[in-house]
């Protein structure tokens, strides 16, 4: 059987929500339509046929069979089946978000303005005031909550706008006070993923004048730390470099509210920041490596990395690194074996552990062994250029003759490759990154001492390089070569 929405989706819920569902499916209240009785043996059949891993060999006329024995075969049967099916899974998935414990203060709200549209005035305040007890102890992600609350003040300014219940101003003030404030967090909120999706890929430049316009008055500050911490991670990525001792100042910052804030909301905070390592060390800064380390450490003992218990190839890949321009290459090599099956994608799974597993392994100098299990050709491009970064590293540290190849090649893959996809500093930062190489691997003999010297200078100086360790290391070494 080709896939389809019920099987793709069948096989991402988990032992729970099948349960769930399958009771879902033989409650007369959901399932009544013309196929009712067919519908929960499909998904037994569909289910077992996933367990069995046989569901690509599974066929309409097997479905059929199985469901209608003796009979002959009408494939529109099985599609309206299998349509029908469909509708009560999209249900399930609805109803189970809608009335999951996370979300009921949306549902109190709504139960409130039904209430309202009832003319039950007693129960509608006593419904309300739930809600209200409830909003000022609740854990939502920040953004949920200022939404939950602007919905909030609007109900009550429609309450009293239709019932006339008050004299004044019916509310509209605390409304328009609340929508300002989800206004000013939600626009400085996207405009930083803007921001950092900008120094990193080719974007359209539309918001770029409302970043840089973009301003929150003092006095919204004044009513959220919270908030005001968003506004210093929207001032960092829109300047033009980060100074290690503002990146400080926010860690700090985030820590000392940390017991105000939702583990979800703290989780993408934290994401921020870690982007700003990535910045401060790209620029130059490679002392933030040992924090940027701890930071990695901590949040993933937290579980800010898991997503279903599994890493996100890029996140792997970053702890990994930075554990080994930390100094920590055992623990880079622990955490890359820990993790070799809890690398998402299932298609990519064993290349994400084999480029992580080389690294670790160039850490210790094992450049052969490093060299033989480099998977090329990832979809994912922080993948692939990593892929290509430790291939001329290797061929340098081997003084390998196919090194000048390497970097010809590696150039012509920048030139055309950042003209599409690449932000101009992620450009930059690999043209540098492969000019430098060339110009380690051409300083040899009586002059390579002085070359050290000039080239530790150039490197140093560059504002924007990858590998710049890397590239220092290797540029000192030429200065204790023998005359």
């Amino acid at each position: 059987m080709t896939s389809t929405f019920v099987i793709d989706v069948i096989q991402t819920l988990t032992t729970e929500e099948l349960k769930s569902f399958r009771t879902f499916l033989e409650s007369p209240y959901f399932n009544h339509g013309t196929y009712a009785e067919s519908v929960v043996p499909f998904f037994d059949t569909l289910q077992k046929s996933i367990q069995n891993h046989q569901i690509e060999q599974l066929g309409k006329e097997d479905v059929h069979q199985l469901l209608f024995p003796g009979k002959p075969f009408i494939e529109s049967k099985i599609d309206k089946i299998m349509s029908e099916t469909k509708r009560l899974l999209e249900r399930f998935l609805v109803s189970e978000k809608y009335h999951a414990e996370s979300n009921q203060q949306n549902q109190q709200l709504d139960l409130a303005i039904e209430l309202r549209m009832r003319g039950l005035e007693h129960r509608y305040m006593q419904t309300m005031e739930k809600v209200r007890k409830m909003t000022a102890t609740n854990h939502l992600f920040f953004e949920d909550a200022l939404l939950l609350k602007y919905k909030l003040e609007r109900e009550e300014q429609e309450w009293q706008a239709i019932y006339h219940k008050y004299k004044g101003d019916i509310n509209i003030p605390n409304t328009i006070d609340a929508l300002e404030y989800f206004y000013y967090f939600q626009k400085t909120w996207m405009l930083s993923h803007w921001l950092l999706l900008k120094k990193s890929a080719q974007t359209d430049g539309s918001p770029e004048t409302r970043a840089e316009n973009w301003h929150v008055p003092n006095e919204i500050l004044a009513q959220s730390p919270f908030l005001d911490i968003c506004w210093d991670i929207f001032q960092l990525y829109r300047s033009s470099s980060v100074p290690p001792e503002s990146f400080y100042g926010l860690l700090a910052k985030i820590q000392l509210n940390e017991h105000n804030i939702q583990p979800k909301t703290l989780a993408l905070l934290y994401g921020f920041l870690r982007n700003l390592c990535v910045l401060i060390v790209d620029s130059g800064e490679i002392s933030i490596y040992p924090i940027f380390f701890e930071i990695n450490k901590d949040n993933l003992s937290r579980g800010y990395f898991y997503k279903n218990g599994k890493l996100i190839p890029n996140s792997c890949l970053n702890i990994t690194t930075v554990a080994i321009n930390a100094g920590e290459i055992a623990w880079a090599t622990e955490f890359v074996e820990a993790h070799k099956e809890r690398i998402i994608d299932e298609n990519e799974s064993q290349d994400f552990y084999r480029m992580n597993k080389a690294i670790c392994l160039f850490g210790n100098k094992k450049f052969q062994e490093a060299l033989d299990i480099i998977p090329f050709g990832s979809t994912y491009s922080y993948y692939h250029l990593m892929a290509r970064r430790l291939e001329l590293k290797i061929y340098y540290e081997l003084h390998s003759d196919l090194l000048d190849h390497k970097i010809d090649a590696f150039k012509m893959f920048i030139s055309r490759a950042g003209k599409k996809v690449f932000s101009p500093q992620i450009h930059e930062l690999f043209s540098n990154f492969v000019n430098f190489v060339r110009q380690l691997s051409q300083s040899h003999g009586p002059q390579a001492r002085q070359r050290s010297e000039v080239l530790i200078k150039r490197i140093s100086e560059k504002k924007v390089v990858a590998e710049r360790m890397w590239l220092l290391e290797k540029a000192r070494e030429l200065g204790n070569k023998k005359a």
